[in-house]
């Protein structure tokens, strides 16, 4: 039981990367409800800080808002070390 519940859980997370990959580098393949679904922090403001790559991570104003699948994908992807984020272009790897 443990290990169906370790799979179902990387399963729905490496998705929920997987999506949030897809919205910032491949938005042509969603659906236009998902084409401007997450924002970079560089599309809110023009600063130039070390987190201008990541994905902007609206506070959500309650513990509902917490578990929305936008404030988790974007959290899940932004704790991506880097060098995991950009080389995710080979996603064929999570299509199954």
């Amino acid at each position: 039981m443990k290990i169906t519940l370790h799979y179902q859980l990387y399963y729905y997370i490496s998705n929920l990367i997987l999506f949030a990959h897809n919205i910032l580098h491949h938005p042509y393949k969603l659906p236009d409800l998902f084409r401007r679904y997450l924002d970079k922090n560089d599309d809110i403001h023009s600063y130039n800080t070390r987190l201008k790559d990541s994905v902007h991570l609206q506070r959500p104003n309650t513990e509902f808002g917490k578990r929305s699948l936008k404030y988790k994908a974007a959290e899940f992807y932004n704790n991506l070390p880097e060098e995991i984020r950009f080389d995710l272009g080979d996603s064929v790897r999570y299509n199954k």
